[in-house]
């Protein structure tokens, strides 16, 4: 579970992040952002938040879902010339494409699908899969699917355009 390290000298809720989650069986990584003065979350807020993560199982979704979806992209990887990679941890996956623009091109036919993915600012390649925790296994094979006809699309075109079929 990422938790936030707030952005004040000394975060006086630490001590009860530090304390429940390891208790509920949560690894803690941390994050800093900015959050804006007064909307601090009390120490209850962050208790019940940590109850629901555990009562719902959404660790545990996340894990199960996350490799579902990796192994899925990874697999479109494997058979498509035009992605390079996937990677990531839970339900953070960032599928990287073998050609710039390309990125921009899947996130808009993804979009026609009805599935929103986006890409990185930093590098338009690199696809952020992130979906919410509640995610479920047919809402991560519609997602993989529709990357994989997003994909194929382009391919088709990328070849039309080699070909001299499509002009540019």
């Amino acid at each position: 579970v990422d938790l936030t390290e707030f952005n004040e000298e000394l975060n006086p809720y630490e001590p009860i992040l530090m304390a429940e989650a390891p208790r509920r069986g949560m690894q803690i990584e941390y994050h800093r952002i900015s959050i804006p003065d007064g909307e601090v979350p009390s120490r209850q807020g962050m208790r019940t938040c940590l109850e629901v993560i555990e009562e719902e199982g959404l660790l545990e979704n996340c894990r199960t879902r996350g490799e579902q979806l990796l192994r899925g992209l990874q697999g479109v990887a494997e058979r498509s010339d035009l992605v390079a990679e996937a990677r990531g941890r839970g339900l953070m996956i960032g599928v990287e494409m073998a050609m710039d623009e390309v990125g921009e091109l899947v996130v808009a036919q993804m979009l026609k699908r009805d599935v929103c993915v986006a890409y990185t600012l930093n590098n338009p390649r690199v696809l952020r899969f992130e979906p919410p925790l509640t995610i479920n296994a047919d809402q991560v094979d519609h997602a993989v699917a529709t990357f994989e006809e997003a994909v194929a699309e382009l391919e088709q075109q990328v070849q039309l355009l080699e070909s001299g079929e499509l002009p540019l």
